[in-house]
């Protein structure tokens, strides 16, 4: 790893550190400026109903403007909040009537 992508890395680290997703899961390759995401994020245990489409597209936009960086390639999938999604659900269902 070249000295550039070791503070492309960084950068990237300390950006993440501040979206309201957990990251825990997100793999990151960084070679000559070219930057990789894949794996998957959801949303941080302190904030379960944020936007995760919002935060995944503000992160993107920021590494984009990064000049060290010279192209991002994109393969994150979003996990929504399964304990939310349940609830909705639930909701949506209703009783049956007899």
């Amino acid at each position: 790893m070249t000295p550039t992508d070791a503070e492309i890395t960084r950068n990237i680290r300390r950006e993440l550190s501040k979206r309201e997703f957990d990251s825990n899961r997100l793999d990151i390759q960084v070679n000559t400026g070219r930057v990789i995401l894949g794996g998957m994020i959801i949303p941080h245990r302190n904030y379960p109903l944020a936007d995760m489409k919002y935060e995944l597209d503000t992160f993107l936009r920021i590494l984009n403007r990064d000049p060290l960086v010279r192209e991002v390639a994109n393969a994150v999938r979003i996990i929504e909040n399964t304990t939310h999604n349940e609830k909705k659900e639930e909701n949506a269902r209703g009783r049956m009537r007899h």
